[in-house]
């Protein structure tokens, strides 16, 4: 199949777990999804395909985001501009090998 990139309006978590089901997503820009809690997060993990993501000004998301974003196995690049510096510090923990993370 071919890529599957997405932007996506955020009103609630019931999207974000509609879009799990797209298992060729490769990118998603959620940027400013001021309504994105953690648990909305969870429903992207094992997104096998998705490398790029965009959270910058998901201000809700805390340090348990990073382990959701620890679950998605081809993620190389994460935008997290603006977010909280505890889950900045949690993603460096989890993440930093694989991934360049954007603050």
């Amino acid at each position: 199949g071919g890529a599957v990139h997405g932007r996506l309006g955020l009103r609630d978590d019931a999207r974000l777990r509609a879009l799990a089901e797209l298992k060729g997503l490769v990118a998603l820009d959620l940027r400013s999804a001021r309504e994105l809690a953690d648990e909305g997060l969870e429903a992207l993990r094992g997104l096998p395909e998705l490398s790029l993501l965009n959270l910058s000004g998901c201000s809700r998301l805390t340090q348990a985001a990073a382990d959701s974003l620890a679950e998605l196995p081809a993620l190389k690049e994460l935008y997290l501009v603006g977010c909280d510096p505890r889950l900045l510090e949690a993603v460096a923990r989890t993440l930093d090998e694989r991934c360049v993370v954007y603050e």
